[in-house]
């Protein structure tokens, strides 16, 4: 907003450069694509807005200041969320967030790798990731230990001292189901104390007590965040390779048999190939549900 209004002097002095307008207007619109690409905005807009004020007339310091403080004080009163811009929050664990710095939950945080760099950014200084964008690839071996359930997994959650996991439940490429869900499912030393349509928070048996009287939730409700997450893979990418296997079993956990398998079936028509579908869907009918 700043670098488009600082265009209005050179506009009225007929200094308008349509050459760094438009430059400007691509680098701006990198980041939409790539969040990542915004570090490469200020390297252009400097040289733009040095030139653009160059053509403002001179005024107090006075009045920097004031002007400068409005604009804070505006951008601090818009809810951007309630507007429909900023963050989508089907992508982002943006509500188990609000509810971690609300409760005031305890202790040492597991996440998965996608949700690292949003959770950092939102937690800091009270929580740290487990891992985001910038950690080492050993610590990438031993987040996918825990995810896909490889070898003595549990060790890893006891080693870091995890007291809590924030997870949503699928991957996003493909939409399969993390392996870990289903661990944690049947798992008495973890206790699910928060679930909405895109994540999941469990805190360790005999941390967080005073949260686990409150807010505990039945582990059923693992599967309502499942189904919704697959739900929302389909309404992105019909194709994704595990998707409609991901919601049949979700529907199958919670007893919705004829749910799980018209999900499956419905599913052939985008992934006519996929054989996962064609050996479920073989159950179902052997158990009379088609």
């Amino acid at each position: 907003a700043l670098l488009l209004v600082s265009f209005i002097p050179s506009l009225i002095k007929r200094g308008f450069a349509l050459p760094s307008f438009l430059i400007l207007l691509f680098f701006a619109s990198l980041p939409l694509k790539v969040s990542r690409a915004i570090g490469l905005l200020p390297i252009v807009a400097i040289p733009v807005f040095a030139r653009n004020i160059s053509y403002a007339p001179p005024i107090g310091f006075k009045k920097v200041l004031i002007s400068g403080l409005t604009i804070l004080i505006l951008f601090k009163c818009i809810h951007f969320r309630d507007i429909g811009l900023g963050l989508k929050e089907e992508m982002f664990p943006v509500n188990a967030s609000d509810f971690i710095l609300r409760e005031r939950i305890e202790g040492n945080m597991f996440n998965p790798f996608d949700t690292g760099g949003y959770l950092g950014w939102r937690l800091y200084s009270r929580h740290k990731p487990f891992i985001d964008g910038r950690m080492a690839s050993s610590l990438l071996r031993e987040e996918s230990m825990v995810f896909d359930t490889i070898g003595n997994w549990k060790e890893v959650l006891d080693r870091y001292k995890v007291d809590f996991i924030v997870t949503n439940s699928t991957y996003l490429n493909d939409g399969g189901l993390f392996n870990v869900i289903g661990k944690l499912f049947a798992d008495n030393d973890w206790i699910l104390i928060y679930q909405d349509h895109n994540c999941l928070i469990f805190t360790r048996n005999g941390t967080n007590s005073h949260l686990v009287e409150k807010y505990r939730l039945p582990k059923s409700h693992i599967w309502d965040e499942v189904v919704s997450e697959a739900k929302n893979h389909i309404l992105s990418d019909p194709k994704k390779e595990r998707t409609w296997e991901t919601l049949g079993y979700a529907y199958s956990m919670q007893g919705r048999w004829k749910d799980a398998a018209a999900a499956e079936k419905k599913g052939l028509r985008y992934q006519p190939e996929n054989k996962r579908l064609h050996d479920n869907i073989a159950v179902f009918r052997s158990m009379g549900y088609y």
